[in-house]
């Protein structure tokens, strides 16, 4: 996976939080962007934010980019997706297995979506 710089990364999140969308960054980068805002909103929303992106795991068995636990426990699995990506067969199954545990799961291909999925689970699951 391509890594940016904190900076880099820091610079485009700044002005462009509800613009930066999956047509117009990679995977990667909107990934990056991602955690980022996430991991800055953590103690603010009460959440604990788990980046899978560097885990064996994630490619093998169909992982979510991003899983994280909301005040009270509620489980919710978070998968970016830039332009017409859509999941793998490993990431339906494991997205199955998610909802059918009682998390939310969903796909998201903009910054807005991965907070609001994050902050209120308002978007509707599943993607």
């Amino acid at each position: 996976m391509e890594r940016y710089s904190d900076e880099m990364v820091r610079r485009v999140v700044a002005g462009i939080i509800p613009t930066l969308d999956s047509k117009h960054t990679t995977e990667a980068f909107f990934q990056a962007a991602a955690m980022m805002v996430l991991k800055r909103l953590e103690k603010k929303i009460g959440i604990v934010v788990l980046d899978t992106s560097t885990l064996s795991v994630t490619r093998q068995y169909g992982a979510p980019d991003i899983i994280l636990c909301r005040d009270g426990g509620e489980y919710v699995a978070i998968d970016l997706k830039a332009g017409k990506n859509d999941l793998s067969t490993r990431q339906q199954r494991f997205r199955e297995r998610v909802i059918r545990a009682g998390g939310k799961y969903f796909v998201c291909r903009t910054l807005r979506h991965v907070i609001d999925a994050a902050v209120s689970g308002d978007l509707e699951p599943g993607g």
